[in-house]
């Protein structure tokens, strides 16, 4: 098993003058601790408006710097929001495989459809969003694997280009899917790219279902000499406390939940208000406890 890093730069109130500055710092030294550790990769999401749960905006700046500071952690890029009107395919390849020369050939890349309130931020149809996530899973590989480009659609019009560079690692980055519902568990399957699962939320019972749809969901698409990555990923909240005042820790722990079950919510629940809870659910640490709608 490898225990990987998922960043998105968090930024809780109260804000110190130089807030902003201070997280990008701090997120800096946690992941070149983790790389001194050895811990097996540092993703790195991209959120838009997100306000207090993400300010990373911007990530593949943020991997950009961390390829000059680390030297054996891998470098994800996950998710790149896949909507043509987020990232372009040609940017998306063209910026991954530029990170994956700076970082020695460290980089995994991992798309994904967004979230509704990101949708409207930047005027995107769902149904939209679907089909051009799809393309993107389509096109981007291809772009890294062939030496000229063509790919025409009712989104994209690209004729017999030479997209560069080339990515370091052979054929290509391992590839991945963000997933919370089990319908994008089972896509991430039948695509052969490894999932990325948004299951903080859900029981291990329910954690482990989701794996089995897309296990299966690989096993029915392998052709002989086909690549098909089965790389299932859960992701977990663990809490580092400092201090052993109870007061403090439990203030700490209600803040903490409270501030990713509020905000994580409105950015993956589709936008929908949800009040924290004012003390720690049962099960508190392992997503267990707690049910939410599938999305």
């Amino acid at each position: 098993m490898q225990i990987d890093l998922f960043n998105e730069i968090q930024n809780p109130r109260p804000w110190p003058e130089g807030h902003e500055q201070l997280r990008f710092g701090q997120a800096i030294e946690q992941a070149v601790l983790a790389d001194e550790l050895g811990y097996g990769c540092w993703w790195q999401v991209e959120h838009h408006g997100a306000g207090e749960f993400s300010l990373s905006s911007a990530p593949e700046l943020m991997l950009a710097a961390l390829s000059q500071r680390t030297s054996r952690i891998r470098l994800g890029h996950s998710a790149v929001l896949a909507p043509g009107r987020f990232n372009h395919p040609i940017r998306v390849a063209e910026r991954a495989a530029t990170l994956d020369h700076l970082s020695g050939g460290r980089v995994e890349l991992g798309l994904t459809r967004s979230t509704i309130p990101e949708w409207r931020l930047f005027g995107i149809e769902p149904d939209d969003a679907r089909a051009q996530t799809q393309e993107a899973f389509e096109m981007v590989p291809r772009m890294w694997t062939s030496e000229r480009f063509s790919h025409e659609s009712d989104a994209y019009r690209v004729d017999d280009v030479a997209i560069g560079p080339k990515p370091l690692q052979r054929p290509h980055p391992p590839l991945w899917q963000a997933a919370a519902s089990a319908s994008s568990f089972e896509e991430a399957g039948r695509r052969g790219v490894g999932v990325l699962g948004t299951t903080m939320w859900e029981s291990l019972e329910r954690a482990g279902r989701l794996i089995g749809l897309y296990r299966a969901a690989a096993r029915a698409v392998y052709r002989p000499g086909r690549r098909v990555r089965q790389q299932p990923g859960r992701l977990l909240h663990v809490r580092a406390l400092r201090g052993h005042r109870r007061g403090g820790d439990a203030q700490r722990r209600r803040r903490g939940r409270g501030l990713v079950h509020r905000d994580g919510v409105d950015v993956l629940r589709g936008g929908e208000r949800v009040r924290p809870p004012q003390r720690p659910p049962a099960g508190a640490g392992g997503g267990a406890g707690r049910r939410w709608p599938d999305g």
